[in-house]
């Protein structure tokens, strides 16, 4: 027999805020590295050759950087994700609770 499946409100707001402390950090680590990269110049020159690896090296960071972006902005949506997924847990139990509550109110005799 099935026994459906249990949904513990708290623990999805502790895996929100978990996965949230996970964004933060990811935020502070592409920041570093960001800050890391720009303090090299620009080593390859100015000739020909140099000029090339620039224009490599700058559009793969850009894409990079932008690609870390919506990694991020999708771990902050999750995060939300899992919130408002506790949040409407959370009523739903206290609603079923309270109704349960008046019901037996109402059968006490």
């Amino acid at each position: 027999m099935d026994d459906g499946f249990r949904v513990d409100p708290d623990r999805l707001a502790a895996a929100a805020d978990a996965l949230n402390t996970v964004a933060d950090r990811l935020v502070g680590e592409i920041q570093q590295l960001q800050g890391q990269l720009s303090g090299y110049g620009e080593p390859w020159g100015g000739d020909e050759i140099g000029m090339l690896i620039g224009a490599t090296y700058d559009a793969v960071t850009e894409y990079t950087f932008d690609t870390l972006d919506e990694v991020i902005e999708d771990l902050y949506g999750d995060v939300d994700g899992l919130y408002r997924m506790a949040g409407i847990y959370q009523r739903a139990e206290d609603s079923t609770t309270d109704d349960f509550d008046q019901l037996g109110g109402q059968l006490e005799v």
